[in-house]
């Protein structure tokens, strides 16, 4: 080989390297700004190094593209890179109807999208396929035109930013008007247990499975801000629910995603008003303490006297 051939070899390696090491920060980024730690990521176009770094970062991803020729070489990549249909799902479709249930979706991530691409994807389908608070980032060929494609259908814009694979616009989902929390064992601080949720109505519809499919007994759910948090206590009626026993189990609401879980003490009493649960913070008394937990990692951030009166239990939920 030439001097300048080996030269050629050297400078386009080099370029490989630096494109993937740049789409690898792209990952990074994105996860960073949306918050999404796990979850469900949607990747509109082929774009097959950003889907495998996002894949390589806990998420579970679908790639979405018209193009077959493209998921067949995104899958033989994933294959190569050790990434099951656990973690990378790739399927050829149209932009128009995507195939989500409603509110599902953490992450939407759409790159190099021509004018077309964003003719057939209106913004009604992502507010459609978004959780409530997921995040929406767009890369397209076309200047500015997310920007205004958000605008008119009145979609928050986050922030604006490029780095080395392109120009970025971070859009977010309002929440849900109507949507009701249950924040105690009783519902409310009032143990009126009714619920003024203006959405959920019949017919009623899965929104999700996800594992453990069984548990144990007794089991009290409260919900916040989108997520649901399972207390499991200490009575099992088959082999199938040990390893759930005395375990507080925190999902994310809109796909089932595991966001942490937590082993109780010994003998826990799950079946009482031991929990309190809101959009940022998770109470439960511990013995004579009350634990102050992160409600989206599971982090204690404090522990605090626990009182005795049962004042917990009428705690209010901003608390």
């Amino acid at each position: 080989m030439s001097y300048r051939s080996s030269a050629l070899v050297i400078a386009v390696f080099c370029l490989v390297v630096c494109c993937r090491l740049a789409m690898a920060g792209t990952a990074d980024s994105l996860i960073e700004k949306s918050g999404v730690q796990r979850g469900v990521c949607s990747v509109l176009g082929a774009s097959h190094d950003l889907a495998l770094d996002l894949a390589g970062n806990g998420l579970l991803v679908h790639v979405w593209d018209s193009a077959p020729e493209r998921i067949e070489s995104l899958r033989e990549k994933a294959d190569a890179a050790g990434l099951g249909i656990e973690r990378v799902v790739a399927e050829v479709g149209r932009l128009d109807r995507l195939p989500y249930a409603d509110h599902l979706v953490d992450l939407l991530v759409a790159r190099g999208l021509t004018l077309e691409d964003l003719t057939a994807l209106s913004s009604a389908e992502v507010l459609r396929i978004l959780r409530p608070g997921g995040s929406a980032m767009f890369s397209s060929a076309v200047s500015g035109q997310p920007g205004k494609w958000a605008a008119e259908a009145g979609i928050e814009i986050v922030s604006t930013w490029k780095d080395a694979s392109g120009s970025w616009i971070h859009l977010r989902r309002p929440p849900l008007e109507g949507a009701d929390d249950w924040s105690h064992w009783e519902k409310a601080p009032d143990n009126n247990p009714v619920s003024t949720d203006s959405l959920i109505k019949a017919p009623y519809r899965t929104q999700f499975l996800a594992e453990p499919y069984y548990i144990g007994m007794p089991a009290v759910t409260t919900a916040a801000g989108g997520r649901t948090f399972l207390a499991v206590g200490h009575i099992a009626h088959h082999r199938r629910e040990w390893n759930i026993l005395q375990t507080l189990l925190a999902r994310n609401g809109y796909n089932g995603t595991e966001l942490w879980r937590r082993k109780l003490p010994e003998g826990y009493l799950v079946h009482r008003s031991a929990f309190i649960a809101t959009p940022d913070t998770f109470h439960m008394i511990d013995g004579d303490s009350c634990l102050l937990l992160d409600a989206r990692t599971g982090c204690l951030l404090y522990t605090s006297p626990s009182p005795r009166d049962g004042l917990l239990s009428r705690m209010p939920s901003s608390a």
